[in-house]
């Protein structure tokens, strides 16, 4: 059995077993403690799976086995920064692992800080919402969330990273958020354009028709062909990753109007502003995903735009679990666990439908 059908399989057995759990658990102490206990329990079965993942999977293995290798010719970490020149706190699990020779603890490692930020985070939801577990599942159920501990492993670190960011942010814990928000950037110079948003959202307090707005005229400009591309100032901007994007070869990926990105984030959009409620996180969460949204139609003509599409992709669990929490009280567990299991099924059919495992490479 393929490697990631196999852990959609074993998805879809914690998902079961995690609403079952719940399902028993009579009081809502008993359901923060099992909610708790679950997380911890799925992020350590992900770290070992994706850490000792054999390495014929994922697209990109082989170049990371690479960047291990050659790490080790490095004499001190000074020149091996120089040589990388960005994504230093990858560079720096891989030099310091790579002193050590495993190749297989190198990728439990990967994996580990990659579920880190993922732990710590929704963690710090189950002290809000005791049914956060089913919010982690919809992450993992996602269609580009086996790629962030496989292929696109710096923009996995980015995005694992920069979720505490937004928690701390909105909670105006600003000594943790920058802390985190450091450890987005130097993980991959990309997560640079949700940070932006974030700090928009959090401090130019617009209501949401704005975002609307601009949804929809960052909509009519990716059918027109206006995007990223068309601004030259984009370039001056020394950001060596979106530089990179920006001038790949067009015809090793799709470029031009994504017509099935498109509907696939507009659905979504549509069942968020029919869950609106009184949540403040709901709201900011909602408006981070719309910005998020926008910027992703802008960058349709450019190589490997999937990339910045899954900075708007993974707050869609997040935003549909916070608003079927608070949609109807009474229901929470039943709107949540009917939600992860649509979600799943849903993920699956994309994953179907695009026929490959991981975002494009």
């Amino acid at each position: 059995m393929d490697y990631y059908d196999l852990f959609n399989w074993i998805l879809i057995g914690c998902i079961i077993l995690s609403c079952l759990a719940l399902m028993f658990s009579h009081k809502s102490y008993e359901e923060s403690v099992v909610s708790k206990v679950l997380i911890l329990s799925f992020c350590l079965l992900c770290i070992f799976y994706w850490g000792v993942r054999p390495s014929f999977v994922g697209t990109d293995t082989g170049y990371y086995i690479r960047r291990f290798n050659f790490a080790i010719s490095y004499s001190s970490l000074g020149d091996y920064f120089n040589y990388i020149s960005g994504d230093y706190f990858f560079g720096f699990i891989v030099y310091y692992i790579s002193r050590l020779g495993s190749i297989t603890f190198y990728f439990i490692s990967i994996a580990f800080f990659t579920m880190l930020g993922f732990y710590v985070f929704f963690m710090k939801l189950a002290r809000y919402h005791t049914h956060a577990i089913l919010a982690l599942l919809m992450v993992a159920s996602m269609f580009s969330f086996p790629g962030m501990l496989s292929n696109i492993i710096r923009n996995g670190l980015a995005i694992s990273f920069f979720l505490p960011c937004t928690y701390y942010t909105l909670q105006k814990d600003y000594k943790y958020a920058v802390l985190w928000g450091l450890a987005s950037i130097l993980s991959h110079e990309s997560i640079l354009l949700p940070i932006i948003g974030l700090l928009v959202i959090h401090f130019v307090r617009l209501p949401l028709k704005y975002y609307l707005l601009g949804y929809l005229a960052c909509s009519l400009m990716a059918f027109a062909n206006i995007g990223l591309h068309s601004f030259g100032f984009i370039f001056d901007f020394d950001i060596e990753k979106l530089n990179h994007y920006m001038n790949a070869e067009i015809d090793i990926y799709k470029v031009g109007f994504r017509i099935d990105f498109y509907l696939f984030n507009t659905l979504f959009l549509l069942v968020f502003l029919a869950l609106r409620n009184s949540s403040i996180a709901f709201d900011r969460y909602l408006k981070l995903y719309i910005f998020l949204s926008s910027v992703f139609f802008l960058c349709f003509h450019i190589p490997f735009s999937d990339r910045f599409g899954i900075y708007s992709w993974v707050f869609i669990p997040i935003v549909l679990f916070l608003g079927t929490e608070h949609y109807n009280p009474k229901f929470r567990f039943a709107f949540s666990t009917l939600a992860t299991f649509m979600l799943y099924f849903i993920n699956q059919l994309v994953y179907m439908y695009m026929n490959v495992p991981t975002p494009d490479n």
